[in-house]
């Protein structure tokens, strides 16, 4: 039996300009050889929009008899690892064991959304397909900072309150580490260069400015920092901040 643990996001794509979502599981580190065979089922939407991404309602309408065909492409043995809603149409994607299964899979998607389906079936051992849906660098940071401003403000964070905000970015060696550290301090930011340790293999800065934590805020900055650690063949690895409470923010 295949074991992960199962790690399903929601999040924006782009391709050829036009803007879609994917919902993938991203729980997949490995490729499991015993299913070489990317599927692809694709319907197009009723409505799709002047976006090509459809409307809640027609989405909702779908609900039901996704679950159902889902439930029976697990059954024959698919993995089941995207949906993307692009283009004007909606696209799940599985890895099965064997080509036959495409023929099998389209019918029971077309009996459960009642919609005509498209499908189709290429070798991807490697799982090149998954690999090319997963979030870039970019969205992955913005995933990052939303998961945590939706923690804070789940603790009834204003976000809009300024606070001491630490980030962190790591380097492979000491001069690179400084160059980053230099350049912030001009901007605000308090900064120290560790060594590594046995937590950190690396060399770490750490920034300490005050700020806001709103999405157009820390994504800002956010988005600064990891473009410039990438220049200097870094990381930005995050940051993090005291929880603030009530509108004029007493700290918790």
């Amino acid at each position: 039996m295949l074991s992960h643990e199962e790690d399903w996001r929601s999040y924006p794509i782009e391709s050829d300009d036009e803007m879609g979502f994917a919902m993938t599981d991203l729980g997949w580190t490995e490729a499991p050889h015993s299913h070489p065979w990317c599927v692809r089922l694709a319907i197009e939407l009723l409505e799709p929009g002047p976006q090509g991404l459809g409307s809640t309602e027609e989405m909702e309408s779908l609900s039901d008899g996704e679950d159902a065909f889902l439930e029976a492409a697990a059954e024959a043995g698919a993995i089941h690892v995207s949906r993307v809603r692009h283009g004007g149409e909606v696209a799940w994607f599985f890895y099965a064991p064997s080509e036959d299964l495409v023929d099998s899979l389209g019918q029971a998607a077309a009996e459960s959304l009642q919609r005509d389906i498209s499908a189709g079936a290429q070798h991807d051992p490697e799982w090149g397909v998954y690999a090319s849906i997963l979030p870039s660098p970019a969205v992955e940071r913005w995933m990052a900072d939303m998961q945590l401003i939706d923690t804070l403000e789940q603790h009834g964070d204003p976000l809009t309150v300024e606070r001491e905000v630490t980030h962190y970015a790591c380097f492979d060696d000491p001069e690179t580490a400084e160059a980053f550290a230099a350049a912030a301090g001009p901007e605000g930011f308090e900064t120290e260069v560790r060594e590594p340790d046995e937590e950190n293999e690396r060399f770490c800065v750490v920034l300490t400015h005050r700020s806001a934590v709103d999405m157009d805020t820390i994504g800002a900055i956010t988005q600064t920092l990891a473009e410039r650690a990438a220049e200097l063949e870094g990381e930005y690895d995050g940051w993090e901040c005291a929880l603030v409470k009530g509108p004029g923010g007493t700290n918790n």
